[in-house]
């Protein structure tokens, strides 16, 4: 019988993206399967190093995100496991996040357009000790992704940067942060007190990068090769002991504590201003309501129809009212959501359109519909409107 060998492998770390949009904080449902509006997955980099140090990469949507594991051989003094082959201090492993559902950027709190000079940038190089290991936010503030923090510049091999004064011979500098590596200019061109600057990054790792021009930093940007296609975001995990101690993936004595770390991207969920726009149909009722009314009546007839809801917290006030056209409005920005649940009753958010708003609120149309996330208009933000339109 021939000799069998088995190998361990625990949990190094977890990604997961929450989405407070979502009933779950986590995804859509589809049949019961996650429908996840991200796919993770390892840079090239990422697989030479997950292959070096015997690491498996593994998709998981119970947490809209992944699992990395790891070869493990023996234990410490404290009966933790020890990695097998251990990570150098400048190891990391970097992570490709690609956009699946274009919706997000409607229903989640980022810009409206995506902009192909830079990429979401998200880090375990972070220091907030009160982070618990259990979510470790790798954005840079702990509520959740900033698109004016959390983006970074990306370059290509061919890196230029045009300053605003002469540069002087070895004044300029580009470093790679995680590796330390310097790189001075292949030319500097001075003209009329300004300079051109040019560097070939073509022998940088993957990673971070600060321009400095006598001492001070100037650009900050992440080097990926032209190799590497234009994507969403960028995670990146650094493997070195020098992390905080929360967010340390190993140990210095190459251990893994019992408590693993689960790290987190959170997306706030977008709040708009709901307009409802109602097209007065010559033979619905509104228009059967007012025909034959003075024009007295008939202004007053139309300054009593409202939009109310089953939610103290979300009301509604009439922007354009007359016989063909009725506009209503939030009094505030409400939470886009993927279920609607009214916060005063505990149950189902139910909006209608009614006559003699604030007396009677006798009930035109029952079953307004909640704003489709597809869409939304932003061009006079803020406030950024979801629109629904209807013919009654």
């Amino acid at each position: 019988m021939p000799d069998s060998v088995a190998f361990r492998y625990l949990t190094w770390a977890t990604l997961t993206v929450r989405q407070p949009f979502y009933a779950d904080g986590l995804a859509r449902k589809h049949d019961l399967q996650a429908d996840l509006d991200f796919d993770i997955a390892p840079t090239a980099e990422c697989d030479d190093t997950m292959r070096r140090l015997d690491l498996i990469f593994r998709r998981s949507d119970r947490t809209a995100g992944a699992t990395v594991l790891g070869r493990v051989l023996g234990k410490n003094a404290a009966a933790d496991d020890l990695v097998r082959f251990t990570p150098r201090s400048a190891d990391k492993l970097t992570f490709w996040m690609r956009l699946r559902n274009p919706d997000v950027i409607n229903f989640d709190d980022l810009p409206t357009q995506l902009d192909s000079a830079r990429i979401y940038y998200f880090t375990n190089q972070r220091q907030d000790a009160g982070a618990a290991r259990d979510d470790l936010h790798l954005s840079s503030a702990a509520n959740g992704v900033d698109a004016n923090q959390d983006r970074i510049a990306r370059s290509m091999e061919s890196y230029t940067f045009h300053h605003n004064a002469e540069v002087a011979p070895g004044a300029a500098k580009v470093t790679h942060l995680l590796t330390g590596t310097e790189l001075a200019p292949t030319s500097i061109a001075n003209k009329s007190g300004q300079s051109d600057l040019a560097f070939d990054l073509h022998a940088l790792p993957l990673g971070r990068c600060e321009l400095a021009i006598g001492g001070v930093v100037k650009d900050t940007f992440y080097f990926l090769p032209s190799s590497e296609p234009q994507q969403f975001g960028l995670i990146e995990l650094v493997l070195g002991s020098a992390l905080d101690a929360n967010y340390r993936i190993v140990e210095a004595d190459r251990s893994l504590t019992s408590a693993r770390p689960v790290y987190s991207i959170r997306f706030a969920n977008r709040k708009t201003r709901w307009r409802y726009t109602v097209s007065v149909s010559p033979s619905g009722p509104l228009a059967t309501d007012m025909a034959g009314l003075s024009d007295a009546d008939k202004a007053a007839y139309l300054s009593h129809l409202n939009v109310t809801t089953n939610d103290t917290a979300i009301t509604f006030a009439p922007a354009t009212a007359n016989d063909r056209l009725l506009v209503f409005v939030s009094n505030g920005d409400i939470a886009l959501r993927e279920q609607y649940i009214s916060s005063s009753q505990q149950k189902p958010l139910a909006l209608s359109l009614v006559k003699n708003a604030g007396s009677g609120n006798d009930v035109v149309r029952s079953d307004l519909p909640y704003p489709l996330t597809s869409s939304i208009d932003a061009r006079t933000a803020p406030p950024v409107y979801s629109d629904t339109f209807l013919t009654i």
